[in-house]
């Protein structure tokens, strides 16, 4: 294999990873922002977590 094509090689494998993290974390914000429309922050209270509330997905 020629240096011109290992090079080609490594930036294809980049690329390709950097496309596969950004699709794992679209995923996951995806799924952070259904978590919270199916249970928001309570606007009383916010901030003392001796009362929060449970927690579900």
């Amino acid at each position: 294999m020629a240096k011109n094509e290992r090079k080609q090689t490594k930036e294809r494998a980049g690329s390709i990873g950097k496309a596969a993290k950004q699709v794992i974390r679209n995923d996951e914000y995806a799924r952070m922002r259904e978590a919270y429309r199916l249970q928001p922050d309570s606007a009383d209270e916010a901030d003392d977590w001796s009362s929060a509330e449970k927690f579900r997905l």
